[in-house]
């Protein structure tokens, strides 16, 4: 078995850009730090991410964990857990520096994704909309 090949399609225009992700299980394999936003694939401006707008959507049977990626612990950005039915739609835009950042400094930066308790026919479904420094 294995986890599903997730569907990524990302814009950017200058600085800012968003990223669309999802993908469909058949099995009950669950994913681990898959990359949502590779921050070094960015046309320009590749070497931070700031989260301005983040919709996260997953069926009843499947919780998702959002994390930037970092070499000694992942720092956790939002958690959709099991039993939600509805999107959480996070706002970040009102922060002091206009969306969030990650605080280490090893790692890639990237934002990932990993999933817990998957089965067949789950979803996953993020949008993020993001600068990049």
């Amino acid at each position: 078995m294995a986890a599903p090949t997730p569907v990524t399609n990302t814009k950017q225009s200058g600085k800012h850009g968003w990223t669309a992700w999802s993908a469909v299980w058949t099995d009950t394999t669950n994913i681990t730090d898959s990359v949502v936003v590779d921050v070094s694939a960015l046309a320009t401006y590749n070497t931070s991410l700031k989260i301005k707008k983040l919709t996260v959507y997953g069926s009843a049977g499947i919780s998702v964990r959002l994390e930037f990626d970092d070499d000694s612990a992942d720092e956790l950005v939002a958690y959709y857990p099991l039993g939600v039915t509805s999107p959480l739609v996070l706002d970040f835009t009102n922060l002091t520096d206009g969306g969030l950042t990650r605080s280490g400094s090893g790692g890639t930066g990237d934002l990932v994704v990993t999933t817990l308790s998957a089965a067949a026919a789950d979803e996953v479904f993020i949008f993020v909309e993001w600068m990049a420094n």
